[in-house]
């Protein structure tokens, strides 16, 4: 595994059929053989699999995740550092007044 989304393997002269692998089959995954692609299979529902000829070859599966996974992260990290602001900032004496009464659950008497 050169990183947690390209996995190589050297397959020996000798061997022929199918590669399974053990890792969670996705539609984003991809593979070649000698740098030619080739189909990513499904085995046994779950695992990533490729069917590689007799010879030696190299086998090469790498995960190409899609443009909204960086959005997804990014939406979610600045929902996070917004949320942390909010923690702070609402209970300071810099807060308006309404908004610290409101964060705080003190309510004005009419």
């Amino acid at each position: 595994m050169d990183d947690y989304q390209r996995m190589r393997y050297q397959v020996p002269p000798t061997a022929s059929g199918w590669l399974v692998v053990t890792e969670a089959y996705h539609p984003d995954w991809t593979v070649t053989i000698d740098g030619r692609p080739a189909g990513v299979h499904r085995a046994e529902a779950a695992l990533l699999s490729t069917y590689v000829p007799a010879g030696s070859h190299e086998v090469v599966f790498q995960f190409k995740a899609p443009g909204w996974y960086s959005l997804s992260l990014a939406v979610g990290a600045l929902g996070w550092i917004v949320a942390l602001a909010a923690l702070f900032y609402l209970p300071s004496k810099w807060a308006p007044v309404p908004w610290r009464s409101w964060w705080l659950g003190k309510t004005r008497k009419k």
